[in-house]
């Protein structure tokens, strides 16, 4: 549950990171499950009838293939992580870092991915290995409008659907702030696996995400939604959320400190005294009190022990409820540019280690590894769990839906018109 600050060696230079998929953000498939409800959540029922089509469960064929118009979304938001494809490791490309520039994925210094919008658009330059861009959307659309035969047609607006799904993919990903600060959690030597990934694509967590709550999103041009003078929602995530590898940090005297890599965000400080382990637990229903003592159901009875002289009875409980100690939570402010308005306070940002209070105990210390290189011997670690990320929520997933509906609406901005029909070879 705790995911703790380490910092690793590379022994190879990105062999393991470009060969491994966990570097994704969100998992495939709560890609698929947030590109449905972008595709839900975009003006569809607008733009298919004037271009033949009913809804989103009308179905294309692309060769030998028949999906419904939301499964080919599904499915290209599912195939951008696919490691093996003409272009090797995808997911390198989907990284963007607009506190540096808006710099792509590097890793050591070197540069290993191009950035998400160059990537995902191809609107500044062009990528051989790229066959799922928006550039090649809109291709894909007007063969789709054009071509003579009505299967060759149905082809290009299936692949029109699909890459779509490709697309919006990478708008989502700029919603997990990993994405959005160069945070490698590649596994191995490459930082340990996402948490926050992992925690997310759990389905009894997937199934409810606070997918809707955020209004429509519109831009002039399909690169704002990603940076727009602090309105894209690369900026939103990166401006506003720590991630793992850049969490807040401790000065030698002990204060909290924005991580020296990233300004922003910076703690408000602690958000109020120490919560027991177990009261959030049970808060959450992971351990809830036994029956009769105000919870009911869940570990029951393991969770405080048996009577005096009872054995345990043999039921298997979550491992959590054996857990004992106290978390700290630091705050900060989440400042949403586009809607405008106040910050909103997240009393959850980052979290103290429970680990600290077994160094506490024993009167040991820590190495904490500063970013300017010194090192300081600590008695507590930040550390981001899944309290952290279920305060997290409510602020990003909603916007990587609104955001990904936006870019679908821009997509189909446009309308068609005939303004002469005439038999007349002549004109």
């Amino acid at each position: 549950m705790i995911q703790k600050y380490y910092r690793y060696l590379a022994l190879s230079v990105l062999a393991y990171g470009l060969a491994s998929p966990t570097v994704s953000a969100y998992e495939v498939e709560t890609h698929k499950v947030l590109s449905e409800e972008a595709a839900k959540l975009s003006k569809f029922s607008d733009y298919l009838p004037p271009i033949g089509l009913r809804s989103l469960q009308d179905r294309l064929a692309d060769i030998s293939t028949t999906k419904s118009i939301v499964d080919w979304i599904r499915q290209g938001a599912h195939d951008e992580d696919d490691t093996l494809s003409a272009n090797f490791a995808r997911y390198r490309n989907h990284f963007y870092d607009p506190q540096h520039g808006g710099a792509g994925y590097s890793y050591v210094g070197v540069e290993a991915g191009e950035p998400s919008p160059d990537w995902g658009l191809e609107d500044t330059r062009s990528f051989i290995t790229q066959a799922y861009s928006f550039k090649s959307a809109r291709q894909y659309f007007y063969d789709a409008l054009t071509l003579r035969t009505k299967d060759s047609r149905e082809q290009w607006m299936a692949r029109t659907f699909y890459t779509l799904g490709h697309v919006i993919h990478l708008v989502e990903d700029m919603a997990q702030p990993q994405h959005t600060r160069n945070d490698s959690h590649g596994g191995f030597f490459l930082g340990p696996p996402s948490l926050y990934e992992k925690y997310t694509d759990r389905p009894a967590i997937r199934s409810n995400l606070p997918f809707g709550g955020y209004g429509p999103v519109t831009f002039d041009k399909a690169r704002k939604f990603w940076a727009d003078q602090g309105r894209g929602i690369a900026e939103f995530s990166s401006d506003n959320f720590v991630s793992a590898g850049t969490n807040f940090e401790l000065s030698a005297d002990g204060s909290t400190t924005a991580n020296a890599r990233y300004d922003r965000p910076s703690s408000t400080g602690p958000s109020g005294p120490p919560v027991p382990l177990q009261t959030l637990l049970q808060a959450d229903g992971t351990c809830p009190l036994p029956s009769g003592g105000g919870g009911g159901g869940g570990c029951g009875i393991e969770c405080i022990g048996p009577p005096p002289g009872q054995a345990p009875p043999p039921v298997n409980r979550p491992p959590a409820c054996a857990l004992q100690g106290d978390v700290m939570f630091y705050g900060s402010l989440v400042q949403d540019n586009y809607a405008g308005g106040a910050p909103v306070p997240n009393p959850r940002a980052s979290t103290l280690s429970l680990f600290d209070q077994d160094l506490e105990a024993y009167d040991k210390q820590a190495k904490y590894r500063l970013e300017n290189g010194q090192v300081i011997a600590v008695k507590k670690v930040f550390a981001l769990n899944r309290f952290n990320f279920q305060a997290a929520y409510p602020f990003l997933i909603p916007k990587a839906v609104a955001y990904s509906a936006g870019l679908i609406d821009y997509f189909f901005r446009g309308r068609l018109a005939i303004n002469d029909v005439s038999d007349d070879d002549t004109r």
